[in-house]
């Protein structure tokens, strides 16, 4: 998280923005607990202008703030996880050559031991006797330091998996999506791997009619059914690569398998049910396209395709390259 809450304001203008915030949360009927507090003062602060019009927006369609969607709101405007990644990538480099001087210390005093020991061979017991200190302290240090930087690995990659994991569905993000497709695009080039591109249609109108809640559970019940495709040996990927949309892509030879998934996912998404809570039939768009090595043209051809299938009411389309 940014590092404020901070007041470099005077009191007067403290209290004002406590009372305000108080009065937001009452208004919005959260929770009064610090995630909450925290996304509300920092929308009265008004720093993050969009975040800002974002929560006196939910005030106006009189939104309830529910703790999921002020966690996804933190998530999206007040976490900085690349700089945390950035700040454990710096001391994991400071530790390593910290414990390298160290042990480069050590080992000098045991060369000079061993020169010592040349010269003064009545007294090897004495010599011994430090020598073998000297390498209990070097071996319980190495010890120690492996287990720290192993410690730090760990922490560094649980922030890259932060940074490229969506939060509300636990799918990898469009972040990821943008390092890792172009590579499995050169790496897969003599392959005819496709593309799909799955859009919720009217999901902002759902938002807005059925809350955030249910539209993040319809969401995570979409990113289930995207989930089981790669159960098993199946290998792909599948990105939330916009609020409503999503990318796919099977790596595999057989054209027909990938288009068979695609269009058993399309039918299992469509068959999606909420009528407990009041929700409709869903909807969604897809399209399939034929990528090609080039990562930003086979992405482009995918969204332009959708637009052909949401603009003529179709199911998918399947454009080669």
């Amino acid at each position: 998280m940014t590092k404020r809450i901070s007041y470099n304001v005077g009191s007067g203008e403290q209290v004002r923005i406590h009372t305000e915030t108080i009065a937001l949360m009452k208004s919005l009927k959260a929770n009064p607990n610090p995630i909450n507090y925290r996304l509300v003062y920092e929308a009265v602060i008004g720093d993050n202008t969009i975040l800002s019009n974002v929560v006196y927006g939910m005030v106006q369609s009189k939104e309830q703030l529910t703790d999921i969607a002020a966690i996804r709101l933190s998530q999206k405007y007040l976490t900085s996880h690349e700089n945390e990644e950035e700040h454990n990538y710096i001391n994991f480099h400071i530790q390593v050559i910290e414990a390298f001087e160290y042990l480069l210390d050590k080992l000098n005093e045991q060369q000079g031991l061993i020169k010592d020991l040349s010269k003064y061979p009545d007294d090897v017991r004495f010599y011994i006797s430090k020598l073998t200190r000297s390498n209990n302290i070097l071996l319980k240090k190495t010890k120690s330091t492996k287990t720290d930087m192993v410690a730090l690995r760990a922490k560094m990659v649980g922030s890259k998996e932060a940074v490229y994991t969506d939060l509300v569905t636990q799918l990898k993000n469009e972040l990821h999506m943008k390092h890792v497709l172009p590579e499995v695009l050169k790496r897969n080039s003599s392959n005819k791997l496709l593309i799909a591109l799955y859009d919720i249609d009217h999901f902002d109108l759902f938002n807005v009619s059925h809350g955030h809640y249910l539209a993040d559970s319809l969401l995570r019940s979409c990113a289930k059914l995207f989930d089981e495709i790669f159960k098993g040996e199946r290998k792909g990927f599948t990105w939330r690569s916009g609020p409503d949309e999503f990318v796919s892509i099977i790596i595999s030879d057989d054209v027909e398998e990938q288009l068979a998934i695609f269009e058993e996912l399309y039918n299992k998404i469509n068959r999606l049910q909420f009528s407990d809570k009041g929700v409709g039939d869903i909807h969604c768009s897809m399209s399939i396209i034929e990528a090609s090595a080039d990562f930003e043209e086979s992405i482009n051809r995918a969204y332009r395709a959708l637009d052909v299938v949401k603009n003529t009411a179709g199911k998918a389309l399947h454009v080669k390259r």
